[in-house]
């Protein structure tokens, strides 16, 4: 038993680099961090994203891309702080319950996969892309989109085309020359 014990913890040190770690970076395309860019997530810890697109994973199971530029904390496997940026969030049944919290609202997932958009001054989009996410006591569902202002809530229309959807595979870029 202690010797399973001790191989478990050496997997999650290997797939993690910090078993204590909440997320990790999983996957980036063009990413570029202001400071060193993270391998593992920690808590309390303020990152800013400058150029490209991220994977967090979460232990919890949750997966968040993210464009930059965006400014974010890790605060556990179950929750996240966005101060501003544009994101998604997939999550799957150990997950439930992922939480976003943004300047102006509590974005918490109830099933599948939900975007959102804060801007510099804390306004937030939630849209929920499929199945249900809660900003307070409000529950959206599937095509439901709203933003969160200073002067409270109202509905937006639903525009998935704007947040990310995957890392690209590869970044390739051409130069036209004339012959």
């Amino acid at each position: 038993a202690t010797v399973s014990l001790a191989a478990a913890g050496l997997v999650a040190f290997l797939a993690l680099g910090d078993p204590n770690a909440p997320a990790r970076l999983s996957r980036s395309a063009g990413a570029r961090f202001y400071g060193p860019a993270p391998d593992v997530l920690r808590s309390g810890q303020e990152y800013a994203l400058v150029a490209g697109t991220v994977e967090l994973a979460f232990t919890s199971g949750a997966l968040v891309l993210l464009d930059a530029p965006a400014a974010f904390e890790i605060r556990d496997p179950l929750r996240m702080v966005l101060k501003s940026g544009r994101g998604s969030v997939q999550v799957d049944e150990r997950s439930k319950g992922f939480t976003v919290d943004t300047p102006l609202a509590k974005v918490v997932d109830r099933g599948t996969r939900f975007a959102l958009d804060v801007g510099e001054s804390g306004e937030t989009e939630v849209h929920v892309l499929e199945g249900a996410a809660d900003i307070g006591e409000l529950r959206l569902t599937r095509g439901d989109a709203r933003r969160v202002g200073p002067q409270g809530m109202s509905t937006v229309p639903l525009d998935a085309d704007r947040f990310p959807k995957a890392i690209p595979d590869r970044v390739v870029s051409y130069e036209a020359t004339s012959a």
